[in-house]
């Protein structure tokens, strides 16, 4: 039977196989970033011409073809001829034969299922891949990896914001806590996160969390914190002093 293959492209960037990550020819950087290229552009096509200047840009036109046939030979010989079709001038992935996890995230994310796309979120797009001599290639996949790190962060707060409707303070913390160490520097989101742990019955942790934050802005940003986060500390400052004992020193981290 043969091997089915995937695409791994979120926190990191790779070829999956029923036995792990493939190694070879098709894990060559410029082969990855072809593969990446088509499963995370709109219809998982684009041109050649496209895509031999983002992967081959210091070759003239005929040098950048002929390469960029090399490439695709290399990895049709690997996933199969038609995992890679040629339409036209365009080259498309068929994502049926080699699915992705940024295919799996986008899906999930437009059904609404919050909490699939983001425990599909591994990491952020590309991370740690990089092909050298290849600006433009690094500008589009920047773009990439910041539109779906902002997707990702939307999900967090909506997931977050479901679990406070029907009355999961547990579960909202938790997701506000993901979204707090994604974006430390969000008064708004340190603000949400210190209300649910406040509503899970956890006084002293809202109370850390919010000096934490104010601490961080102030020796971090150097700025001060804005009048929500000043009156949520001196409100839960004003806790039971059985509540304060349980205080952490200022110096620790909120998880």
């Amino acid at each position: 039977m043969p091997s089915t293959y995937s695409l791994r492209l979120l926190g990191g960037a790779s070829v999956e196989s029923d036995a792990g990550p493939v190694t070879g020819s098709i894990a060559q950087r410029r082969r990855l970033a072809l593969l990446a290229l088509l499963a995370a552009s709109p219809g998982h096509a684009m041109g050649r011409d496209r895509l031999a200047a983002y992967l081959f840009p210091d070759a003239d036109t005929a040098r950048a073809h002929g390469a960029l046939s090399d490439a695709l030979h290399a990895v049709r010989r690997v996933l199969g001829r038609d995992a890679i079709l040629a339409v036209g001038d365009e080259l498309r992935l068929d994502p049926t034969l080699v699915p992705s996890d940024v295919a799996e995230f986008e899906r999930a994310a437009e059904a609404g299922d919050a909490e699939r796309a983001v425990a599909l979120y591994r990491g952020p797009f590309l991370d740690g891949f990089s092909v050298p001599d290849a600006v433009e290639f690094e500008r589009w996949a920047d773009d990439v990896r910041q539109r779906l790190a902002q997707r990702w962060a939307r999900l967090l707060e909506t997931a977050a914001a479901a679990c406070e409707t029907r009355g999961d303070a547990t579960g909202a913390a938790e997701w506000w806590q993901r979204l707090a160490r994604h974006d430390p520097y969000s008064s708004r989101v340190a603000v949400r996160l210190c209300r649910a742990l406040e509503s899970r019955g956890d006084r002293a942790g809202a109370l850390r969390c919010a000096r934490i934050h104010a601490m961080r802005l102030r020796e971090e940003l150097g700025v001060e914190p804005g009048p929500e986060v000043v009156a949520l500390v001196e409100r839960l400052g004003r806790a039971p002093d059985a509540a304060r004992s349980r205080e952490p020193a200022v110096g620790s981290t909120v998880a």
